[in-house]
């Protein structure tokens, strides 16, 4: 349906992102994860229309990482371009704006399609998610009001750190729960799903094995209990 390709678009926007910018290639890879994520956009859009506004929302994000790519190259080549660093300012918190826009109409239609799919774990999970990417820039606002002591913006930094990861984490587990729950009609029971990419077909087949095992072991432990439960009241 195309939360596969939202799915890799979001871990390489807010995940992977993070290892291309210590080698000075952060934007390539936002404009990665960017087309990654329209891709899944495109396709989601036609079983609801409320993806839309989600892929209206990618538009600008594509310009500013179009920008930080300049920037990326400006500083590899020592191009030294003054005009750079106040636009920079400026980008960035027109980059914050568009993010939170982005994440609120992307959690707005998976909410959506959840309530479509009577799928209410999904529904409930968006509207969390979406709380927890409010706090944090209700926060990140605050962070930046000249007012507060050092000591205040130590802890206001500490708790956006957390709740950005919390925010990735929990919409990188959304996804792959979309992904594995909402399939088109039809589609209810499929075989396991192989992808183009071998390393998730590895990751997922690891998986798999994984919970079998604990499945197993689980099954094993009760058995175990029981038996020695019905020998003591034989006793």
């Amino acid at each position: 349906m195309g939360f596969g390709y939202l799915l890799l678009g979001y871990l390489t926007t807010f995940l992977l992102k993070m290892l291309a910018s210590a080698l000075g290639v952060g934007s390539l890879a936002l404009l990665i994860g960017y087309f990654l994520m329209w891709t899944g956009l495109r396709s989601l859009r036609l079983f609801c229309r409320a993806f839309e506004w989600a892929e209206w929302a990618l538009y600008p994000m594509m310009a500013t990482a179009l920008f930080g790519l300049f920037v990326d190259l400006s500083n590899l080549f020592l191009w030294n371009l003054p005009f750079l660093d106040g636009a920079s300012a400026v980008i960035a918190w027109v980059d914050f704006a568009l993010i939170m826009i982005y994440h609120a109409a992307l959690l707005s239609a998976i909410r959506e399609i959840g309530e479509q799919v009577e799928l209410k774990k999904i529904s409930v999970a968006a509207v969390r998610n979406s709380i927890i990417v409010l706090l944090y820039a209700v926060l990140y606002m605050i962070y930046f009001i000249p007012v507060f002591p050092d000591t205040v913006r130590g802890y206001l930094a500490l708790s956006m750190t957390l709740l950005n990861i919390a925010w990735i984490f929990c919409n990188l587990w959304l996804l792959l729960n979309c992904t594995k729950d909402i399939v088109r009609e039809g589609q209810e029971d499929p075989e396991p799903k192989r992808y183009k990419w071998e390393f998730l077909n590895r990751m997922g087949d690891q998986f798999e094995e994984n919970m079998k095992k604990a499945a197993d072991s689980n099954r094993e432990a009760i058995e175990e209990h029981l038996r020695k439960k019905h020998q003591k009241k034989k006793k």
